[in-house]
């Protein structure tokens, strides 16, 4: 766990400062995504090998259902609207520096 922490913490800093081309942050906007898939696949694969688990389905599946499409939409209602805010608020400071 602290291992994740510490990386967490090392992007927040080279992001902060800007220590990585904005012509590679393309790139690593794929890498997360690339990341995030195998990510996926990996815990899904897990899943699908654990009896246990698939076991269990039918008890918890219908909570875990919805507690999964619930996750989804408000993470997806809550970035819409920081993304709003942050585009409000990079088009203010853009003008005030135009002007």
């Amino acid at each position: 766990m602290e291992k994740i922490i510490i990386f967490f913490g090392l992007g927040i800093i080279i992001g902060l400062f800007q220590l990585i081309p904005k012509q590679y942050m393309k790139f690593n906007s794929k890498l997360q995504t690339i990341s995030l898939i195998i990510l996926i696949f990996g815990m899904g694969t897990s899943i699908g090998g654990d009896e246990k688990i698939l076991k269990s389905l039918n008890e918890v599946g219908l909570k875990a259902f919805a507690f999964a499409i619930l996750s989804i939409i408000f993470s997806i209602i809550i970035l819409f609207i920081f993304s709003k805010l942050f585009k409000l608020e990079n088009s203010n400071i853009k003008e005030e520096r135009d002007a």
